[in-house]
């Protein structure tokens, strides 16, 4: 996904494998299909940013001001999670037992790439 001024341009994988809208207020949203176990290890991670304080202020209050639908998991919020510390990182990947701290970094940023 290429943004600039007046121009939106995705990949020709992106075409096939997204889906990509925009809200009035000038928002776009890019829907990307996961598989499940990358869904699930997502999904923890966004329980447990939620649950902290510092990020946004109070995440899980900023987060109330929309619905996300089910079967959707915020971005936004799951990029914070490159933003942490590596020790908070790790408590996180520890939390819910999901593996390296790299391997869910590296699943992020390739999730990010699949919607450029």
């Amino acid at each position: 996904l290429g943004i600039s001024k007046g121009r939106l341009t995705l990949s020709e994988d992106a075409k096939k494998n997204s889906f990509v809208c925009t809200s009035l207020l000038g928002s776009v949203m890019v829907y990307v299909p996961l598989m499940e176990h990358h869904f699930q290890v997502l999904f923890k991670v966004v329980q447990s940013l939620q649950q902290s304080v510092g990020i946004l202020g109070n995440p899980r209050e900023y987060r109330t001001l929309y619905s996300v639908p089910g079967g959707v998991i915020d971005g936004d919020l799951v990029m914070h999670f490159l933003d942490l510390s590596p020790m908070e990182q790790q408590e996180i990947v520890d939390s819910h037992q999901l593996g390296e701290v790299s391997a869910v970094q590296a699943l992020i940023e390739d999730i990010c790439q699949q919607a450029l």
